[in-house]
């Protein structure tokens, strides 16, 4: 609660200094924006500032491997632009960093071993893909913080219920601290997440799904990308249209899935990341009940990348009017 209520205060103070001060200024180019009024994107200070208080005693190693990524987006978010080849350079040092302090590795898929040659690259690969997986859904008030919030909460659940209680309160610390920003980015949009925000909480969900497959054999190795499989897939998806179409899979466009949903559907920015949230928490707890059955977890990983397809398509196809009589935010 302490830590909920740090990051409340502290994203309440930058609100202000940044919007009088316009430190961390409002992009208002990137195509993928859907408000009107300029907004601080410092919200991910606010969050890191108030693990701090629990992670420089309790878990050092792990935030301090989170810098590179975290301090890459700060700076991004002041209003400077980095080339993507560095950007994904100073993200694959905060996964190097963490694989050579704590020596955590994914070797083990469940069903298929990696091998061990493999295993540092593939680790580093999954970090950086989760980063860049739960910035690229930070499009709407709520959504990547909500997608969070409910990954944070079932990772918890898994590590207490393994008796895992470092990861336990690890989780459920970074929890509070991301709830003390949502309150405030929910549904009103007062701050945003911005990329610093996005790359550290995205480095601390693969971090912390890595460090609970490691520690505990018996949670599936596939809970953890069930719980983030909207990101995730909507990332592979959007690598995949956009290389179909020739263009390259960096370019930022308006055709993410919830874009669509938010335009085609619901036209009510809260409304789209509370129907999204809501399927990531419903799926989220169906796999909880079996959270130790590689099969059944990819079974429902499965049904949800053919829903998502299914969803997708007919958005693109038939362009849905909205159902739904609630006026436009």
């Amino acid at each position: 609660m302490i830590i909920f209520l740090l990051t409340f205060a502290l994203s309440v103070f930058i609100n202000i200094v940044s919007t009088k001060k316009r430190i961390f200024p409002d992009s208002t180019i990137k195509p993928q924006r859907v408000h009107r009024k300029p907004v601080p994107r410092a919200g991910g200070l606010g969050i890191v500032i108030a693990s701090l208080f629990y992670g420089l005693v309790n878990a050092f190693p792990v935030f301090l491997s989170s810098l590179p990524a975290f301090l890459t987006g700060i700076y991004e978010d002041s209003g400077r632009t980095i080339k993507p080849k560095i950007r994904l350079f100073l993200q694959s040092l905060s996964a190097i960093v963490f694989i050579l302090i704590t020596g955590n590795l994914l070797t083990d898929l469940g069903i298929l071993d990696v091998p061990s040659f493999i295993a540092p690259f593939f680790t580093i690969f999954a970090i950086v893909g989760v980063i860049n997986a739960l910035n690229l859904i930070d499009g709407l008030n709520g959504l990547a913080s909500g997608v969070t919030i409910v990954a944070l909460l079932f990772l918890g659940l898994v590590a207490k219920q393994e008796g895992d209680m470092y990861l336990y309160k690890l989780s459920f610390v970074i929890l509070f601290a991301t709830l003390g920003f949502f309150i405030l980015n929910f549904p009103w949009g007062k701050i945003f997440l911005g990329d610093g925000g996005a790359y550290f909480l995205g480095f601390m969900l693969a971090v912390i799904s890595i460090m609970l497959v490691n520690r505990n054999p018996d949670a599936s190795p596939w809970y953890p990308v069930l719980l983030l499989a909207y990101p995730i897939f909507d990332t592979l998806f959007s690598i995949y249209r956009r290389v179909r179409s020739g263009r390259t899979p960096l370019e930022p466009d308006k055709l993410h899935l919830h874009s669509l949903l938010y335009k085609r559907v619901f036209k009510n920015n809260p409304l789209t990341s509370a129907v999204i949230v809501l399927t990531q928490f419903v799926l989220a707890f169906v796999g909880f009940v079996v959270y130790k059955n590689h099969y059944a977890i990819i079974g429902l990983m499965f049904i949800f990348c053919l829903t998502y397809v299914v969803v997708y398509y007919s958005l693109i196809k038939f362009k849905f009017q909205a159902w739904i009589p609630i006026r436009k935010q």
